[in-house]
């Protein structure tokens, strides 16, 4: 699964992956203002 997450703080949009640890994006911090926390707005299957 391929998840779109939102930065918590700058509302930068990420790419993000299911992991052992849960939904987690695919870099730890967002490339615009460093944070690390996020929220996921949408899941697509991989084909």
């Amino acid at each position: 699964m391929v998840y779109q997450l939102e930065c918590a703080d700058c509302g930068e949009l990420r790419v993000g992956r299911e992991t052992d640890e849960g939904i987690r994006p695919v870099r730890d911090d967002c490339p615009e203002c460093g944070t690390s926390e996020f929220d996921v707005l949408a899941h697509d299957s991989e084909d």
